[in-house]
């Protein structure tokens, strides 16, 4: 089982360190650095980070506009908590003013109520599952891991012309070419 414990964009990379479970009981830590654009689906997820910090903060409402969550780590595990469900999540991002000065934020643990329905699980598991899929190889113009056969059809009448054309064109040139 794959555990994405942290998900960044920024500068137009999209990072995602993640820990995967091996055979013998251990766990390996991986990080993946790309700038392969994600699915939408992905884009969507991490946005609605801000709704959460701002469910969570409600005096950063008033100046929403100005809110960015640009980074989320996700704990698994803890007490009262089995070690393969999401128990405690982190946010950075930033708040910009009017002058475009910038302060930084950085939560503290927030814990996730065990209610499925609560946003934060409904929020995170959807930004967990799409960074799995963008990990896996799907990503917004195609599927790096997957072989997609080439569909080969009858060529239309208009294209055989077409391409005689071309081809007698291209005969006649190199021949030109040569006598040249």
């Amino acid at each position: 089982m794959i555990k994405i414990t942290s998900i960044k964009i920024s500068g137009g990379y999209y990072m995602f360190q993640y820990a995967q479970e091996t055979e013998g009981g251990g766990t390996e830590y991986y990080s993946l650095e790309s700038k392969d654009k994600p699915r939408p689906e992905l884009i969507t997820a991490f946005l609605r980070l801000k709704e959460l910090l701002l469910e969570k903060f409600n005096t950063l409402k008033f100046g929403a506009k100005y809110v960015t969550v640009f980074a989320v780590r996700i704990k698994y595990g803890g007490k009262n908590c089995s070690k393969d469900k999401m128990s405690e999540y982190r946010l950075s991002g930033r708040v910009d003013n009017k002058e475009s000065t910038t302060c930084r934020l950085e939560t503290q643990s927030i814990k996730i109520g065990m209610k499925k329905e609560e946003l934060a699980n409904e929020i995170l598991q959807e930004l967990v599952n799409e960074g799995l899929l963008y990990i896996q190889g799907k990503r917004a113009q195609a599927s790096l891991f997957e072989d997609q056969q080439e569909r080969i059809s009858e060529p239309d009448a208009e294209e055989d012309e077409f391409n005689e054309d071309f081809i007698a064109a291209a005969d006649a040139d190199s021949r030109q070419g040569a006598i040249q």
